[in-house]
């Protein structure tokens, strides 16, 4: 059922994923030698 809803609400997933990737980076900073 999560699977059908992401589906049907792309733009709400969309933002969960950038709020996540925010809190992630503030976290940990994506350091440049790594990518």
């Amino acid at each position: 059922r999560y699977s059908h809803d992401v589906q049907n609400h792309p733009v709400l997933f969309q933002l969960l994923v950038e709020q996540i990737a925010l809190c992630y980076q503030k976290l940990y900073g994506f350091p440049q030698e790594q990518v």
